[in-house]
């Protein structure tokens, strides 16, 4: 009995459990949907009030202190100024990483020991430059940081101490303290790394130069190496050398076997060694004659086959990947690429400016060493900043912005092109009839080339739109038209539709009282023009031809126009019907059944799944680990 009565128990507690558990679940699902609608809600908010364009100023690189209300002492990094100076700076450093290395190996002790006038200067250069960058703000994930204490931090944790050991002239006192200098030729890549970098020079590279994004990487990694080779060869050939300088007492039982030769000879002879070990080749004509000497020569042709095994994979990598772009990019590269092929094919009159690709293309490439969720998408324009978003649609679509500059008059940037971007075009045949007297219009349609004869049909045409005007826009009101819209020849036609005219003045908020009044004038002036022309008139060739429109723009309305009117406003404020037929209703009803039932089905199977994994737990602890894992397998 108390058996039965625990078993019971036990049941109920189960089933207590996966009911709880069941309702946790859920509640985690309905959580995760309610946070997809508001985040739906958070993007079509942003988009209404233009968010992003907050998010694009925040990370723009600002090229004036009164944006951000910086201090006076405080240097930007876009400042030309600052560039010039690091040009001055790297050119010192490439010269001290050729000329320490060669002091240290050629020169004698006595010399050594004397201070260098022109170095002198060089170091109190090298002291600016320190001082300087404890105000130099930097870029971090695309934030600008000003703040002193967080740049002196990131300069003191950095360089500061090798910058600062290497500027005394230690080695007045003595010579061998002019070793504390050989830091600065870790600091030989500032030259390039400013030739590559530099707004001075980095929009010549790409406009001129290295037009091709891969090009320029490859050509700068070639750069690079090639710097490093020279730069190595050096250094290995003066530390050649000044192993010879610690064997005074036999000088014979060195490489020099005890000849004396003009600095210039010696620095030539310890290269010529220097490359034919380094490269593997060892003619055997300048050869190690002590203990030191052979242990350096070993190193040195290790290192060398290591260094050129390197450069071998680098150079084969770097070349086969030049040959073969397309096949060995990756998606989001070739996405990107044809993204912006089409883009520079979408305009047959102009080709876009290699400076705006190079912004979008550095954009992305930026974005995508920071974040990979990005490979994922290829909606690129989305994608964009504001400010780069705006000046792309610009140079797409400025032209037909200015052409019916009478249509987007009084719209702000943003909706003038978020309109431009959904205009499509279409070539409408000779006496094609675009709109039929007393239907409404789906689309609005704007002239590129050719004229549209406005009139009926049956009785005769009163006059003609040419290229850059527009119609279409009165069925905004909601009623048919009076008139048909048909084209006299061949005409090429831009359309988008009326209910994303209405979105998207909603979206940006457009006070669209004057585009209305406009709407109307031309609707009524349409009318007048027919009811002069044909009821004073049985001649029903009576046209006329390019009335001018200007008249609309200065008529004022009469009392019942504007009643009118005004009964026709209310009526563009009244939402869009939703168009769904009973037939319809009752699809969709069968269709959320449906997905009821495969989600009931879907929690069934959960809780049974749930069941196994219980019973499997019981199993297991009555030592039954082989039923266990049958059941196991089963869900």
């Amino acid at each position: 009995m108390d058996r039965s009565k625990t078993f019971r128990k036990r049941t109920d507690i189960e089933k207590i459990s996966r009911e709880a558990i069941a309702k946790v679940r859920w509640e985690r699902i309905r959580n995760l949907k309610n946070l997809e609608f508001i985040i739906d809600v958070a993007h079509s908010a942003a988009e209404e009030r233009n968010v992003s364009r907050f998010n694009s100023n925040f990370f723009s690189k600002f090229s004036e202190n009164d944006e951000l209300h910086l201090p006076w002492y405080i240097i930007l990094p876009e400042s030309k100024i600052k560039s010039l100076f690091d040009l001055l700076v790297s050119f010192l450093y490439l010269y001290f990483a050729f000329v320490i290395p060669f002091r240290i190996g050629f020169y004698t002790q006595s010399t050594n020991e004397e201070l260098i006038p022109h170095e002198t200067v060089f170091e109190a250069i090298l002291l600016i430059d320190i001082l300087l960058n404890f105000f130099c703000a930097y870029y971090e994930n695309s934030v600008l940081i000003y703040d002193l204490r967080l740049i002196a931090k990131k300069y003191l944790l950095n360089r500061f101490i090798l910058d600062t050991i290497a500027i005394p002239p230690f080695y007045v006192l003595n010579a061998n303290l002019y070793w504390l200098k050989i830091s600065r030729v870790l600091r030989v890549n500032l030259f390039l790394r400013w030739i590559e970098n530099s707004t001075l020079t980095k929009n010549f590279i790409n406009d001129t130069l290295l037009k091709d994004q891969y090009t320029k990487d490859l050509f700068f990694k070639l750069l690079y190496f090639v710097q490093a080779v020279l730069i190595t060869c050096h250094c290995i050939a003066c530390i050649w050398y000044y192993i010879t300088t610690l064997n005074f007492d036999t000088p014979d039982k060195t490489w020099l076997l005890g000849a004396e030769y003009p600095t210039t000879d010696l620095y030539v002879r310890s290269l010529y060694w220097t490359a034919v070990t380094f490269s593997s080749v060892g003619y055997g004509d300048i050869t190690p004659k002590n203990n030191g000497e052979y242990i350096y020569a070993m190193c040195i042709e290790f290192v060398g086959i290591m260094f050129f095994a390197y450069l071998m994979g680098n150079v084969s990598n770097y070349l086969s990947n030049f040959q073969l772009t397309d096949e060995t990019a990756n998606e989001r590269e070739r996405e990107l690429e044809r993204w912006l092929l089409m883009l520079d094919g979408f305009r047959h009159d102009k080709t876009m400016p290699q400076q705006l690709t190079t912004k979008i293309r550095d954009y992305f490439h930026g974005c995508w060493s920071k974040d990979n969720s990005y490979i994922c998408s290829s909606d690129f324009m989305l994608k964009l900043p504001y400010a780069l978003r705006e000046e792309l649609k610009e140079f797409l679509f400025s032209d037909v912005v200015k052409k019916f500059s009478i249509f987007f008059e009084g719209m702000s940037k943003h909706l003038v092109y978020s309109l431009a971007s959904l205009m499509k075009h279409k070539w409408v045949k000779s006496f094609e009839t675009m709109i039929v007297k007393g239907t409404k219009s789906t689309e609005i349609y704007f002239i590129n080339t050719g004229s549209v004869m406005v009139g009926k049909k049956e009785i005769g045409y009163v006059t003609k739109l040419l290229s850059g005007s527009y119609f279409g826009e009165y069925s905004l009101f909601k009623v048919p038209y009076d008139f048909d819209f048909t084209a006299e020849g061949e005409t090429s036609v831009f359309y988008f539709p009326i209910i994303d005219f209405k979105t998207w003045i909603k979206k940006c908020e457009f006070n669209y009282y004057s585009f209305a009044l406009l709407s109307y004038k031309r609707h009524l002036y349409f009318t007048k023009e027919f009811d002069k022309t044909y009821n004073t008139t049985d001649d029903n060739e009576a046209f006329q031809d390019e009335r001018i429109e200007e008249e609309v723009f200065n008529e004022n309305l009469n009392h019942e126009e504007e009643e009118e009117f005004n009964i026709l406003l209310e009526r563009v404020k009244e939402p869009e019907p939703t168009g769904c037929t009973p037939e319809e209703k009752e699809e969709l009803l069968n269709k959320i059944k449906a997905q009821a039932k495969e989600i009931e089905k879907l929690q069934k199977m959960y809780e049974s799944d749930i069941k196994k994994i219980i019973s499997a737990v019981e199993l297991m602890t009555n030592g039954k680990e082989q039923a266990a894992y049958e059941l196991l397998t089963e869900i």
